[in-house]
């Protein structure tokens, strides 16, 4: 298992080339730093 931290946009893309490539991926997007 791999853990990384990356922004969204590029979080994303990884995602989505991994899931082409065929690989069992996941992967959480949490907001940061919301303001109110």
């Amino acid at each position: 298992m791999k853990l990384e931290a990356v922004d969204s946009r590029n979080a994303a893309s990884t995602y989505n080339i991994l899931n082409e490539e065929g690989r069992l991926v996941a992967a959480a997007l949490l907001p940061y730093g919301l303001s109110s």
